[in-house]
């Protein structure tokens, strides 16, 4: 009941700073207790591993959470409407409104189909986050979180905390299909991995704001309970491969690299799982290193895709987006986009029309021929030419700096260590003196704390839990690198790693003798 209250509190004094009327002050009271009403009705939210119970106090959780981030950001950063959450809420309105205008306009943005259409150019013109500078790079996944927000407005009205009800509903539900996940292959440490799917500050604070954390985890951890449930023969498999095909798709929609550095230890689980002899397995094997040599053969043959060359500009494009500048498109002219150097916006020559932007003669700016990072080229402007802004980043102060890749294996393979204590470790205590920083260090630190616990108190893993160490430890190895090659940003980097902490973290809880994460038990007793 005190977390009933807290949460009761918080939205009272969001409704004093605020000034509500009554109807935006009601309206998430009503969306929350519905949402309450059916972790009680639905059958999904009562089992052995959580009740009803524990289910909603575990909500509510979730729920303060994603209040806390609002108030975060608007108070502490002072990023009110300046963060992605409300960028992308932002952007939302404007794919709501076309609702008004022409019914068809909304559904063809908001499901994707035939939205290209020119008619819809007037929209996207006024949103910040469809066209983030090149169409090629990774800040270019934001739509989905948009789409999101513009079908949740059909039941908010606008308000903005309806929105984070319901992304706090769907992560929730998510985490809690994880959390039957982990407990099926290991059923006897429930208590440890109660904490590590739900209470981890990182998981429990990124997936709470309306971001794309909060629809990665929901896709990512019913991915993993229907592939479990397959695995271990639960409930009629049709469905359960359905749910794969479902959710992979969310996975895409949100954040396609996950679901790529899912597929080691997924295919190493179906391998062991279902292969039954030797023979099966050297012609399962031979089948796959043949399958692995045609395709490194074809894809080193073409840049578009081929896995190292996407990677370093990947990289390539986050360095740029750390270090600041704008990103334009010349207009009447089919052709990459370019860049201009943060620092460099004196150049840039307003004519009074915000789409026939000029640059000053002989100003030098970047592009890259169809996205070939080795192609990257500067460019003297002339003054003839018109140019449409496309985005426009101010520079990032908790930027760090990274090896620059190059696409070949020898460079990957120098730069994997730097790249993984990255992608696990970082931020340290030296990595600056922002509060939220040092908070993440601080968890960070815990990790290293757990895993040096599960080195003096080892407990050798079991038959059964072998399945989720392999699953835990490929996707967690897999996705810090990726991570760490591709993220020179620290802010940025403790929001990219969150989708692999539960994993890490229960992997290692059970690496640890049961009498000393005992502790842990009350948690699971009050939860139960």
């Amino acid at each position: 009941m005190n977390i009933v209250y807290a949460f009761i509190t918080l939205i009272c004094f969001i409704f004093m700073q605020y000034k509500l009327n009554i109807l935006e002050f009601i309206l998430p009271f009503i969306y929350f207790f519905v949402f309450v009403a059916i972790v009680f009705k639905v059958n999904f939210f009562n089992s052995a591993v959580l009740s009803r119970q524990s289910s909603a106090i575990l909500y509510t959780i979730k729920v303060l959470a994603g209040i806390v981030f609002f108030l975060v950001y608007t108070y502490y950063y002072n990023y009110h409407t300046t963060s992605d959450a409300y960028k992308y809420f932002q952007d939302s309105t404007v794919l709501f409104n076309s609702l008004k205008e022409n019914p068809l306009h909304y559904i063809q943005m908001l499901s994707g189909i035939n939205s290209s259409d020119s008619e819809l150019v007037k929209y996207y013109e006024e949103m910040n986050y469809w066209f983030t500078g090149n169409e090629n790079s990774f800040f270019n996944d934001s739509r989905t979180v948009i789409r999101f927000n513009a079908f949740v407005y059909l039941f908010s009205s606008g308000n903005f905390y309806v929105h984070i009800l319901f992304m706090c509903f769907l992560s929730f539900t998510g985490l809690l299909a994880l959390l039957k996940a982990f407990v099926m292959m290991v059923p006897n440490r429930r208590n440890e991995f109660i904490v590590a799917v739900f209470l981890i500050p990182s998981v429990l604070f990124w997936t709470s704001g309306v971001l794309k954390e909060g629809l990665l985890v929901f896709g990512l951890g019913f991915f993993i309970y229907c592939f479990t449930r397959i695995l271990f023969d639960y409930g009629k498999k049709w469905m359960n491969y359905a749910g794969i095909i479902l959710f992979a798709f969310v996975i895409l929609m949100s954040k396609a690299y996950i679901l790529f550095a899912l597929i080691p230890g997924i295919f190493t689980l179906f391998f062991l799982r279902f292969v039954q002899s030797k023979k099966q397995a050297y012609v399962i094997l031979g089948t796959l290193v043949l399958l692995i040599t045609l395709g490194a053969a074809i894809i080193s043959k073409n840049e578009s895709i081929n896995p190292l060359s996407i990677i370093a500009k990947k990289q390539s494009d986050f360095i740029n987006l750390a270090n600041g500048g704008t990103y334009f498109k010349i207009n009447n002219a089919k052709g990459d986009t370019i860049f201009l150097k943060y620092g460099d916006e004196k150049q840039i020559i307003n004519t009074g029309n915000t789409k026939a932007y000029k640059l000053k003669s002989n100003t030098e700016y970047y592009t890259w021929y169809k996205g070939r990072i080795i192609d990257t080229i500067a460019i003297k402007a002339n003054d003839t030419l018109t140019y449409k802004v496309l985005a426009q980043f101010n520079q990032t102060g908790s930027k760090i700096e990274i090896h620059k890749l190059q696409p070949t294996l020898l460079s990957f393979l120098k730069n994997t260590p730097q790249a993984m204590f990255n992608g696990l470790f970082r931020p340290t205590f030296g990595d600056g003196d922002k509060t939220f920083m040092k908070l993440c260090a601080i968890e960070n630190y815990f990790l290293l704390f757990i895993i040096l616990l599960s080195v003096i108190f080892f407990k050798k893993p079991e038959n059964g839990e072998w399945s989720f160490i392999i699953l835990s430890v490929s996707f967690t190895l897999l996705l810090a690198v990726l991570i760490g090659f591709t993220t020179p940003v620290l802010g940025a980097l403790v929001r990219y790693k969150v989708p692999f902490l539960p994993f890490i973290f229960g992997c290692f809880f059970i690496l640890i003798k049961p009498r000393i994460t005992k502790p842990l038990g009350w948690i699971g007793n009050l939860l139960y």
